[in-house]
């Protein structure tokens, strides 16, 4: 069975990539020394299955990313009917 890529599929991980040095940029940036690799790790593991900006909004109290998300879900999904 041949193996098909959808497109943008390949985009979707170098955008979580940029996401992911972005959160451990910035969280470096807040702990200097007191950084930790494995601390990071753990943190960013125990949140789960959500967008990396909510995670870095969790992790490091940033904002600004989080704002954004809310504007891009479609009216649609926030109604009940």
């Amino acid at each position: 069975m041949p193996i098909t890529l959808r497109a943008g599929y390949g985009s979707g991980y170098q955008m979580g990539k940029l996401q992911m040095d972005q959160l451990l940029s910035d969280r470096y940036q807040q702990l200097g020394s007191r950084f930790n690799l494995k601390e990071f790790h753990d943190q960013f593991l125990a949140a789960g299955t959500i967008p990396i900006s909510a995670i870095r909004w969790e992790m490091t109290g940033m904002d600004d990313e989080v704002r954004d998300l809310w504007k891009r879900w479609p009216s649609a999904l926030m109604t009940r009917r």
